[in-house]
């Protein structure tokens, strides 16, 4: 006989509705019958990958053989040296929702909040509530961040602040600000930050 291994899930897992990514363009051009789509919807970038990382990937090929470097070590030496700073400062993942998410298993303890503004990432949430956590959610205000209202929703000096990665956010919410108004500082997807030539 099957069992429901369900059963056995914590209950703040039992609850979280699974992500549902977009249709690959394929399907979706499939489906509605047309060609030359562009998807704007997952940050990717219409104009095909940089001529340069094309080169460091036929590069690295010869090596796919190898055990990764999980460690990173010689991108955070070149990192380190790029902003001053120590190779252990840095914390690397696969994308920013790894590192929002190792970054709330560390922190946040059931009952704790994350404040967050509504319609950023659904992941942000999800990931939340899978830490047992529950997520504060402030509306917009004019289409982007309600900072002053994303810094009274904090109600507890540890509580985790996730502004969403618009280039806008990435500038106003500055870590001054989180200090100045009470909360430990915001955790913010940089993936919005230009990369200098």
């Amino acid at each position: 006989m099957a069992r429901d291994v369900t059963a056995l899930l914590a209950p703040w897992i039992r609850e979280l509705t699974p992500y549902e990514p977009g249709k690959p363009i394929d399907e979706l051009e499939r489906e509605y019958g047309i060609t030359g789509s562009i998807k704007l919807a997952s940050n990717e970038n219409p104009r095909g990958p940089s001529p340069r990382a094309m080169a460091a990937v036929r590069k690295a090929i010869a090596s796919v053989h190898r055990y990764p470097d999980g460690g990173t070590f010689h991108l955070r030496r070149r990192l380190a040296e790029k902003f001053g700073m120590r190779p252990e400062e840095f914390i690397l993942g696969n994308g920013s929702n790894e590192i929002i998410e190792l970054i709330v298993r560390a922190f946040v303890r059931p009952g704790d909040e994350v404040v967050m503004a509504d319609q950023a990432f659904v992941i942000y949430r999800m990931v939340a509530q899978a830490a047992a956590a529950t997520p504060r959610i402030v509306p917009l205000k004019d289409f982007t961040h309600d900072l002053e209202a994303m810094a009274v929703a904090v109600t507890n000096w540890k509580d985790i602040v996730v502004p969403h990665n618009s280039l806008e956010n990435c500038r106003a919410v500055h870590p001054a600000y989180c200090y100045q108004h009470g909360c430990p500082g915001p955790l913010s997807d940089q993936f919005c930050q230009r990369p200098s030539a």
